[in-house]
């Protein structure tokens, strides 16, 4: 067993004392370290606009939960507006999540992403 470990840090040894066969563009490492901070930069973001959405979601639901108890006798009427209206309350709900994505997520990735960066 352990002329086996020796034979092996030997041959480790070795390799890593040679010179690769290949090389790597100077910018490499910078040009890696880029991607990565894109890929990087779009995933928070995306997360940070998910935590949002569902906050707003969930203040939302807390809001009709109270809304319904405290009024509970015209429920009803509420909720029939709400269906009369359902185009305009999804739009209007699909607009403020919209310009939240955007707020959010876009602007501040292409912000991110058009700024030289100089390593």
């Amino acid at each position: 067993m352990l002329e086996k470990d020796k034979y092996t840090e030997r041959l480790l040894d070795d390799v890593l004392k040679m010179q690769p066969s290949y090389s790597l563009p100077e910018d490499f490492a910078s040009k890696m370290a880029i991607k990565v901070n894109k890929k990087m930069v779009f995933q928070q973001y995306l997360r940070d606009f998910l935590i949002y959405f569902l906050a707003i979601l969930g203040i939302a639901g807390v809001s009709i939960g109270i809304l319904f108890y405290i009024h509970s006798d015209i429920w009803q009427n509420l909720m029939n507006m709400v269906k009369s209206n359902m185009v305009l309350v999804g739009g209007i709900a699909f607009i403020i999540m919209f310009v939240l994505f955007i707020d959010k997520v876009l602007l501040p990735y292409f912000y991110h992403t058009s700024i030289k960066r100089v390593y």
